[in-house]
Order: structure tokens, then sequence, then C-alpha cells
């Protein structure tokens, strides 16, 4: 690394700062194999970690390079639920009702009724339990297989690495049916902006649908990774307080996920995501992609708004620069239309 330093340091000008990227991009395919062969099989093209431009090359970007605190406070869950509260109280979360490092710790009673048994240092660790119905064997072989992992080292999902590991049991939250709550809205904004919201809903039929609308609550039905986003979504009322709170929210970092629920008119918080899908997400719209990418600026990172030593230094000066530079020319979008 010292040579690598050495070299950036000789070649150093700000005529040349396409050439230090060059270097950054190099290396970046030399020390991280896995993770340009991962990007390469999931969306079809290579990227470019130095100067990324598209959505899924900048979470590429932030895997490699961006270790912001923040980060790995809001990635968790618990802490999260304590941040948005402390700085909106108007909103409500799902009560946790128990916190351990063992299912085996939790009371019985607890667990007679409609909870989630969830880990806060990962994604997707949730034991669903409604009206006192589950395997015990089952959930605590899976807590058990939760609390002896770090989440996120297989795509490099740095923030999820220093989380302290807690089982904690929270209320379910009910529709009016009495079902599962599923109205979910995940914003994604940056730096104050709303780029659009994801949105998951129960149809009247009882089918779950998802789809996406814009802070208007304009619908987009497009093809997206997991198949074609519904026409049907219903917009509700409370959507503008949403994206009003993420706007907030947004301003701390460059670019995040923020999701609600929604039941009977009141807004859930739930979490913060930085690495959503690892940042593999993908939609075929272009207006979308230049909504996501134009509220995400790199410039306002924690890598590029701190000082960086060495060679990071030199890139980071480099890069801000081709950033300035760039400043109001559209991006590259989403995936090649060969893809």
């Amino acid at each position: 690394m010292l040579g690598f330093s050495r070299l950036v340091a000789r070649i150093m000008t700000p005529a040349r700062a396409r050439r230090i990227l060059a270097l950054v991009r190099l290396r970046c395919f030399l020390a991280y194999p896995r993770e340009i062969a991962n990007f390469r099989r999931k969306l079809g093209y290579w990227p470019d970690p130095a100067l990324p431009r598209r959505r899924n090359e900048l979470y590429l970007w932030r895997r490699i390079f961006d270790r912001n605190p923040l980060f790995t406070a809001l990635s968790d869950k618990l802490a999260a639920k304590r941040f948005a509260l402390d700085r909106h109280p108007g909103l409500r979360v799902a009560r946790t009702l128990w916190e351990g490092e063992r299912a085996e710790d939790i009371p019985e009673a607890l667990l007679a009724g409609n909870v989630a048994v969830k880990a806060n240092h990962g994604s997707g660790w949730n034991f669903f339990i409604e009206g006192g119905r589950y395997d015990r064997a089952d959930l605590l072989a899976r807590t058990r297989k939760w609390m002896s992992r770090t989440y996120g080292r297989r795509h490099s999902q740095w923030g999820y690495f220093g989380i302290a590991p807690r089982l904690f049991v929270e209320e379910l939250l009910l529709d009016e049916r009495g079902e599962r709550l599923v109205a979910d809205y995940k914003v994604y904004a940056g730096g104050g902006t709303v780029a659009f919201v994801f949105v998951r809903q129960r149809a009247a039929d009882g089918s779950l649908i998802e789809g996406v609308v814009d802070e208007a609550g304009r619908v987009y039905p497009e093809r997206y990774d997991s198949g074609v986003l519904s026409a049907a979504i219903e917009v509700p009322p409370e959507l503008g307080t949403m994206c009003a709170i993420a706007r907030d929210f947004s301003r701390l970092v460059d670019f995040l996920r923020c999701d609600f629920y929604l039941a009977g008119g009141a807004i859930y918080f739930s979490e913060f995501t930085f690495y959503p899908a690892a940042g593999y997400a993908w939609i075929d719209h272009d207006g979308l992609n230049r909504r996501y990418t134009g509220a995400w600026d790199l410039r306002r990172s924690w890598f590029l708004a701190t000082s960086q030593r060495g060679w990071r230094g030199r890139y980071a000066e480099a890069l801000r620069s081709i950033l300035d530079g760039a400043a109001g020319t559209p991006p590259r979008q989403g995936r090649p239309s060969a893809v």
C-alpha cells in the first residue's frame, strides 16, 4: 500500500485527477475482487468504483470507501428507534417489550400473543409469532444463529460490523383485519431531497402488491429486480408527512432509506437502511433513476466531507474536483439498456 501511496503522490496535480481515479479504480478491482465479481454477475456490467454514476455503483463505492460512523449508529435497530423518537417525538414505533442476548431468557408470557423476535444487528432477522403459535426449537435455532454472526460480511456492508448484538421482542403491528401489518413505505432520500417511495400494500383481494410513487403521489408501474411494480397502489394522505420526516433524516448523510409503517392513519418509524438489497436493486425507468442519483450527492458523504490521509486523501481531492466540475451534468442511469 505504501508503494501505491508514493505512486499517487508523484502524479498528484489537479490536471491529472482522472489519472488518480484510474489508479484507484485498478486498486478496487485488485483489492475487492469478490465485490466486483458479484456486481458483474448480478447487474450484468462492470462497475466504476472510483467514479460512481449509477445508483448501484454509488452503493458499491459506499461499501468500499465510506466509513461514516452514523451508518453503524443508525443501522442498530434499537438505537435507530430511540434516535427517531428523539428527533421527531410525534412519531410512533412498535414497542420494545424485552431486550437480551438469549431467546431462552424471553419471558414465556411475552410469546403468548402477537410479537416479533428480532436481532438489532442485521437485516431480515425476524421471527413472527401470531396468537402465541410458534415452534420453540425453530426460534432458539434461528436466534442462536443470528447472535453468532456479523451481518453484511458477504457484501462488505461495513455499517453493520460494529453493532453490539442484541435480541429484542417487539409488539407485532396488526391491520384492521387483525392480520400482520404490511402497509410499508420505504422513502429513499438524500440531502433533504426525496427520490421516490417504495410501497408495499395489501390489495382489496388480500394479495400483496408492491409499487413506486414519487413525493407528489404519481405511481410508476415499471419493471424492477423482483418483478413488475403495480399500478394499483393507493397513495395515502400521510405520504407527504412521511416524506418530510425522511427529508429531515436524510440531511444527516448523503443518502439513506427511511422505512415507515402506516396503521390507522398513524405513522410508525421502522428503521434506517444504508445498503438496501446490498446495493443491487434496480428499476428500469430512467426518470426514477435520475431522481435517485440526483438526490445522492457524493460530496455530502463522510468520505469527502472529512479529512482523509495518504492516497485516500489524494483520491478524495481528485474525486471532489471531478464532481465539482460535473455538477449539473446528468449522470449515467440504471443498467445499460443491453442488459
